[in-house]
Parts: structure tokens; sequence; C-alpha cells
């Protein structure tokens, strides 16, 4: 029997630890995803997230090495939830143009109907600003970009109105419209928040 490798035992302990899901860690997870949401990733602290969480930064550090680790554990958690709303597609709508909106809607759905998932969206635009961030995320962004485009050309080859060629094309142009309409929901969140600001310091 061979010997696990140290990044094994890594994951295999870091999936342990989530299935717990300790009150603690859980605190932590629902106040970063909080701070994420609502101030950004440059912007929020481990202070910040000991704060909103109820949890003390010692409680942080023993779950936690960094910030960026804490994203990345919201990166890896949320891509998966969507990807999962995606697979669970099985019945689609007669017509290709409303398929299309309905696959985008359901991708959009995700985020509008709970704004902690914004998180996630916001993060992958604020993490490149971070290096630390940035070379433990990149991946896991790949990878649920690259699962989401195989769980939409799976929902639309089933509905028998595409064939292989138009595959591709279709599907990266559902993920851009899903992408700019949530691009355009998050800079009109930044717009807000900075007349707020500038509306306070009168």
């Amino acid at each position: 029997m061979s010997q696990l490798s140290l990044d094994s035992l890594k994951k295999i302990y870091y999936v342990f630890r989530y299935k717990i899901m300790s009150p603690v860690f859980k605190k932590i997870y629902e106040g970063a995803l909080h701070e994420f949401s609502h101030s950004g990733y440059e912007k929020t602290t481990i202070d910040s997230i000991s704060t909103r969480g109820g949890v003390g930064r010692s409680s942080i550090y023993s779950h936690f090495n960094s910030k960026a680790e804490i994203a990345e554990h919201i990166i890896r958690d949320l891509s998966s939830k969507l990807i999962g709303e995606l697979s669970s597609i099985q019945v689609t709508p007669d017509g290709a143009y409303k398929l299309e909106h309905f696959i985008a809607n359901r991708c959009l759905n995700f985020y509008f109907k709970n704004s902690a998932h914004m998180a996630l969206y916001r993060l992958t635009l604020e993490i490149w600003n971070d290096k630390e961030c940035a070379a433990r995320c990149y991946r896991w962004v790949k990878y649920a970009n690259r699962e989401m485009e195989k769980q939409i050309a799976r929902i639309l080859m089933n509905s028998g109105n595409y064939h292989v060629g138009v595959l591709s094309i279709t599907t990266k142009g559902i993920l851009r419209h899903v992408y700019g309409e949530l691009y355009f929901h998050v800079q009109n969140q930044y717009r807000q928040d900075f007349e707020e600001v500038e509306s306070a310091l009168g």
C-alpha cells in the first residue's frame, strides 16, 4: 500500500474539517461571506470577519492561516454549489432561445436569490489584486468555469436543439451574458456605496 502524500493528507483533513462544520467554523464562514459580499476582498480584514462572525482572531487563525485561505475555501464551496445547481437541470424547455435564457436565469438566480452568493462573483473580480489570494484561487476559478461550461453544454446537447459545432460558441455566449449581468449589478453596487460615503462626508 503506497503512502499518502502530504498534499493528499491535507485534502483529507480539509474535507473532514469542512464536513464537521463546527459552530466556530460556521461563524467564521458566514462572517467572511458577509464581509466579502458587502465590502469586497480588499476592504475585508481578519478583524472585520472576527467582529461580524462574533469569534476571536485566535479562533480564525486556528482554522485558517490567512484571509486568502478563507477566500479560497469560499470560492471552492460556492463554485461547487453553483455547479450542483446546473447539474440538477434535467428537464429543458422547448425551443433553443428559451433554453438559453432559462440556463442564464438559473445561473443568475443562484447569485441574486442569496446576497451572500454575490461574494463568489466579487471575489473572482477582486482576488487578482492580492498575489497570495490569486495564487490560491486561480485554479479553482478556472475549474469552476470549466465545469460550468461542461454542464451548460450537457444541457444544450440533451435538448436536441444544438449540434456539436455550435455548442462551445453558445455555451460561452450564455456565460458572457451571465457575467455581464453580474458585472453591471456589482458596478451599480460600487456606485451606490460611493454615493453613500460621499453623502455622509457632506
